[in-house]
């Protein structure tokens, strides 16, 4: 049974299912794509097919799909009676900018990425510009193996942030022969509308410590412990540690902590980095006095 344009406003009528996840087969088409699907079950079978759950009537065994647009876009299955034959969720092709907010001259979207040490774990964030799920996958370059996924369903146009857990990567896999990580970024609006973005970047590129666990001063005496998400032991993974003391007056002076004199101070905070990346400094741990 074909499908035309003639049909926009009885398609556009079905009330679409609500997707509660990223489908796993996505067959991914461009707008004005003709489809044709063949189907059939055992011999002397009935089979028909179904939109969103939707019968679509007199269907048979073939369904084709004129001059694709967003209103046919959805979860398309074959029945034979209660079995299921086969099912797929057909998604248009849409510019990236379509879910992600750009920057600089070239568009590319805004993604920031940030490990809180070698352990695993991945944060990521970006502006959204439409209401989609978001399923982000981490590999490395030139393989398809995943390493980590996760997947964030958002409302409307808002921030984005995701924390990917678990990810199976070496600290320095990098490093021989130089593999850099590649983050795949899929959006899908409940309309149907589909964009894929990715990012690539090296690990160490990206770490940047938590805040210090916590800072005790007594008199002359400063102690502190590393962040709790930092990799053990820190003779293998170190860290050097800024002090910044603020004066009765509110002057601040910073330091590391190995070139901190005797002088007078008000209050003091205290972060950490990877001296061996010389990675981005941590955010800065409480004011204590």
């Amino acid at each position: 049974m074909p499908l035309g344009k003639w049909a926009a406003l009885v398609a556009m009528a079905v009330v679409m299912e609500t997707t509660a996840a990223f489908p796993s087969s996505l067959l991914i088409k461009n707008e004005d794509d003709s489809i044709t699907w063949s189907c059939s079950g055992s011999p002397g079978e009935q089979v028909e097919w179904k939109w969103n759950g939707n019968r679509l009537k007199d269907s048979g065994q073939e369904l084709v799909i004129n001059n694709l647009d967003i209103p046919y876009t959805g979860n398309y299955s074959c029945w034979a009676g209660p079995r299921l034959l086969q099912s797929f969720y057909v998604v248009m092709r849409m510019k990236h900018t379509y879910f992600f907010k750009t920057e600089g001259t070239k568009e590319e979207p805004a993604i920031t990425c940030w490990a809180p040490s070698y352990n695993g774990t991945l944060n990521c964030s970006w502006n959204s510009q439409n209401a989609a799920i978001f399923l982000a996958r981490l590999k490395h370059q030139d393989t398809e193996a995943e390493l980590c996924s996760t997947e964030v369903a958002l409302p409307g146009n808002s921030r984005v942030q995701v924390q990917l857990k678990n990810c199976s990567f070496c600290s320095y896999a990098e490093e021989t022969p130089v593999t850099p990580l590649v983050l795949v970024l899929k959006g899908l609006s409940r309309d149907g509308g589909y964009s894929e973005v990715e990012k690539t970047f090296f690990l160490w590129d990206v770490v940047k410590p938590d805040a210090p666990a916590y800072l005790n001063i007594t008199g002359r005496k400063v102690s502190w412990a590393p962040p709790a998400s930092w990799d053990l032991p820190t003779t293998y993974f170190p860290l050097q540690y800024s002090l910044r003391l603020e004066s009765a007056s509110g002057r601040h002076e910073n330091f590391l902590l190995e070139l901190i004199t005797e002088q007078k101070w008000h209050k003091a905070q205290i972060r950490c980095q990877d001296p061996l990346i010389q990675s981005s400094w941590s955010s800065w741990q409480e004011w204590k006095k």
